[in-house]
């Protein structure tokens, strides 16, 4: 019996080593599947969540408009497109317009999104015959501004443009999450107190609405005239904190001064201005029109030949042309107060721990006394 029982022990042990051998296989051909799987929807997951941050930051849509063949309402859509106050800073119709005042084909107007309610083309064709600001061609198919866009300015220039739509702006705050419809009713809130040129609703880095907005009305007497009253409208029912623009501005300022809220940090605020267009700065901008390339040529030149180009136009010597040679470090005053990004949203660069570096390095000159981009 003995050696029955060694050679039935004997056979089974191999079987039990194969069954092992087949099933790790197995095992770890499944694992080989499985974490190609999970990588990819993890991918994906990421991806929709990019998607929906995206989708979540403009939340206003034109779609939700009712029809419309009103020759009013469209006159005054169309003439916003082209306006002062929206053409510089869109990039897509004045690549079509440019410098030139190029004629624009009709029946791509009418398919932005805001303009898609209107379905009859001939009365688009009708309402933009009475336009003061634009004309029609004899076909009635193209459409153009009757007075250029004047973009050939300086930064002086510039600067006393957004001064002067700073000084017909407002800002209002109290209206809540974005809907779907949110940009058309504050639209509609203060029609009856304009015309107003425009109505932005101020957002953070995501484009979600904050919940404020600036509003440029015509002119100052209108802005004025709003703020002055006793009993402002309500937004659904809901209390609003109304002040001028320019008061808002020097509030933030101060909040900075007097470290209550943060400073956007220089290389921010930069890179978010470079991501702005704005066609009155196309090849100009800086003072003395130093944008230009044939004036910074001759900088080089200069600087190569130890010439001019210093903070106040003498250079520091050894032709490097000091901080101002090509625009220096501009962008913002030297009292640390920030041009406004975002068609004029306030921005403060400068912290004071920064000014006192800046002083150290210019030997102690008085901040106040350099000269502004």
């Amino acid at each position: 019996e003995k050696p029955v029982k060694e050679g039935a022990m004997t056979d089974e042990k191999p079987l039990k080593e194969e069954a092992v051998a087949e099933e790790k296989p197995i095992k770890e051909e499944v694992v080989i599947e499985e974490k190609p799987v999970k990588e990819e929807a993890a991918t994906e997951a990421k991806k929709q969540e990019a998607a929906i941050t995206v989708r979540r930051g403009i939340v206003s849509d034109p779609s939700v408009l009712p029809d419309s063949n009103d020759p009013d309402e469209v006159r005054k859509q169309v003439e916003f497109y082209f306006s002062d106050s929206n053409l510089r800073f869109d990039k897509f119709l004045f690549g079509l317009v440019g410098k030139e005042n190029k004629w624009v084909p009709l029946k791509m107007v009418a398919s932005f999104k805001r303009m898609q309610r209107f379905k009859d083309f001939a009365t688009i064709q009708t309402a933009l015959e009475t336009s003061e600001l634009l004309e029609l061609n004899p076909q009635k198919t193209m459409v153009k501004r009757k007075v250029p866009l004047d973009t050939n300015v300086n930064y002086s220039q510039i600067k006393e443009i957004k001064d002067q739509a700073q000084s017909r702006s407002l800002y209002a705050k109290g209206f809540g999450e974005e809907t779907a419809t949110t940009q058309f009713d504050i639209e509609k809130l203060f029609e009856p107190y304009g015309p107003i040129n425009a109505v932005r609703l101020r957002r953070d880095e995501q484009k979600v609405f904050k919940g404020s907005v600036f509003v440029e009305f015509k002119n100052d007497e209108l802005m004025e005239k709003f703020i002055a009253m006793e009993e402002k409208p309500k937004y659904k029912d809901q209390e609003l904190t109304y002040m001028r623009k320019k008061d808002y501005v020097e509030m933030k300022i101060q909040d900075i001064k007097d470290g209550k809220i943060q400073a956007q940090d220089r290389r921010t605020y930069q890179n978010k201005r470079k991501q702005q267009f704005d066609a009155l700065k196309l090849g100009n901008g800086r003072p003395d029109n130093r944008g230009s390339k044939n004036n910074q040529d001759g900088e080089k030149k200069e600087k190569r030949e130890g010439g001019h180009g210093g903070r106040s136009g003498r250079g520091r010597g050894r032709g490097r042309g000091g901080r101002g040679g090509r625009g220096g470090r501009g962008g913002r005053d030297r009292n640390g107060n920030a041009a406004d990004d975002e068609h004029s949203i306030p921005k403060v660069q400068a912290s004071r721990e920064q000014g006192v570096k800046r002083q150290r390095e210019d030997g102690g000159n008085d901040a106040g006394n350099r000269d502004k981009k």
